[in-house]
């Protein structure tokens, strides 16, 4: 495995100050708020331009100067996606990106900006639709340019400052792709290590279905950081591929995040890593077991969207 090399490539600072200009925030003074606003009109102006002054736009907000350089340390995407495919990334098509981007290390895919550098290039090279406006702007809610805006942000590596570290695990369709995967090989391979049969399909089966890859991601980040230990990702994604999560009437939500409170609940008191793997699996079981009485917390704690 050879790591991808984009030191020196992009500026962070410039990334963020170039995010932070395009969206309303709460005490935002009104010049600031006049600035957002043109801010926002002429990024879609550039994204009506088409992809390539999409691309050159990105790198100029990035600090790139070489843009051959950046093309160059990118890693290539296994095949173009459709807008239907970016609102929804179909397993197989998870697993062939997860693959080609292999060369990422967790600190590159933590990061919104290089995510953005990957998009840049990625959009400039027709990777995505030519229509930039229906893969990243449009959506649910599209009503106006700050919900355009945000969603812009948010597809191409996340938005941080709005969103938090959960941004990048799951409001990006490609990023998410990544952590989904590596999520699930690690699964199997710490629930294999404990004689249970889990296999890496059976794994991002899981985390594809609704509510379950929202939820794990956001309480691992926001609430209960014992969740981020792969063994105990491990015991919940394994009990979730045993069992349908509608059989016993409880929302699916519902259900994910009781299994998670009742694995977090002994690290507590002890290290899960100091917990039998039988004993976090037992806990899981409970949880799910029980969750029709259990309340749920809504984490989409995005304001101004």
């Amino acid at each position: 495995m050879s790591p991808i090399q984009v030191g020196g490539i992009y500026s962070r600072d410039r990334f963020d100050d170039w995010q932070k200009s395009l969206i309303y925030e709460k005490g935002l003074a009104a010049s600031d708020q006049l600035v957002a606003t043109i801010n926002q009109q002429q990024l879609e102006t550039v994204v009506e331009a088409g992809p390539r002054r999409v691309r050159e736009y990105l790198l100029e907000r990035l600090g790139v100067v070489d843009r051959r350089q950046a093309e160059d340390a990118v890693p290539r995407l296994p095949n173009p996606l459709t807008v239907a495919e970016m609102q929804k990334l179909p397993v197989h098509a998870e697993r062939e990106i997860a693959m080609s981007l292999k060369d990422i290390t967790p600190v590159q895919a933590a990061d919104p900006a290089f995510w953005t550098l990957c998009h840049a290039i990625w959009i400039g090279n027709w990777m995505f639709d030519a229509d930039v406006a229906a893969v990243f702007m449009e959506g649910g809610r599209a009503g106006n340019s700050e919900q355009r805006t945000r969603n812009f942000l948010r597809r191409l590596g996340g938005l941080h400052r709005v969103r938090g570290s959960v941004s990048v695990l799951t409001d990006c369709p490609i990023s998410a792709a990544w952590w989904r995967y590596r999520t699930a090989v690690a699964a199997s391979r710490q629930a294999s290590e404990h004689g249970t049969v889990l296999s890496v399909v059976e794994a991002h089966q899981v985390l594809q279905r609704s509510q379950v890859w929202e939820n794990l991601a956001g309480w691992s980040v926001k609430r209960v950081t014992s969740l981020n230990a792969p063994y105990a990702k491990a015991a919940v994604i394994s009990v979730l591929a045993r069992h349908d999560l509608t059989t016993n009437g409880a929302k699916p939500q519902q259900q994910i995040q009781s299994v998670m409170r009742s694995v977090a609940q002994l690290g507590h008191t002890h290290s899960l890593f100091g917990i039998e793997w039988q004993q976090l699996v037992h806990a899981a079981e409970g949880g799910l077991a029980k969750a029709g009485s259990s309340s749920v917390i809504d984490d989409d704690e995005e304001s101004g969207d």
